[in-house]
């Protein structure tokens, strides 16, 4: 595009059969396209040879991905999500699954309690495979489970939390160390 003080008021468009009868007076001040040059379906300067490959694009030679259908708007081929839009070859980051929102395929974190926060006197659970906050008054050691190299404790709140086990991997004694099922223990100081 070239800046015209004098803008012409009738600019050429792809399809534009021939050219038109346009008025010799000065339009506003913009941007236009240069000479020899047409304004394409979506507002590019374009050669006319350019302006035949665009017309030649349409949904007979676009190929949507699944559950999408192609419809042309504006004069170009959009690809929307059609009637039964699924979430079948649909590959989310881990973390994430899939969901249709908005007649579309989405990629949603998926929500652990790693990622709750819940209310003072509150603590997360998982039940049937989603998050709930449950009082933490209901819970005990004995009724929570914890993940493998975690251990169960209460904490200050005095509620039960799962924290990494101790091993000699992760504490430093002054002698030597070895795991015991209940815990390292340190030897004496050499």
């Amino acid at each position: 595009q070239v800046f015209r003080e004098c803008s012409e008021m009738c600019e050429p468009k792809c399809g534009d059969v021939q050219e038109r009868a346009c008025p010799a007076v000065c339009g506003p001040p913009k941007c236009q396209c240069d000479i020899g040059f047409y304004i394409n379906n979506v507002g590019d300067c374009v050669s006319k040879e350019d302006c035949e490959l665009d017309a030649s694009i349409t949904c007979a030679n676009i190929d949507c991905v699944s559950g999408f259908i192609c419809e042309m708007k504006e004069g170009k081929p959009t690809c929307r999500a059609g009637d039964h839009v699924t979430c079948d070859g649909f590959d989310c980051d881990v973390d994430h699954h899939c969901e249709i929102l908005d007649t579309a395929p989405r990629c949603i974190a998926d929500v652990t309690c790693e990622n709750v926060d819940c209310k003072s006197g509150m603590v997360c659970e998982m039940k049937e495979g989603k998050p709930t906050c449950v009082n933490s008054d209901a819970l005990t050691c004995e009724t929570v489970n914890c993940a493998d190299n975690h251990r169960c404790a209460i904490n200050p709140e005095g509620a039960p939390e799962c924290i990494p086990r101790l091993t000699c991997a992760n504490i430093r004694c002054a002698g030597e160390c070895r795991d015991t099922p209940r815990g390292p223990v340190c030897g004496p100081r050499p």
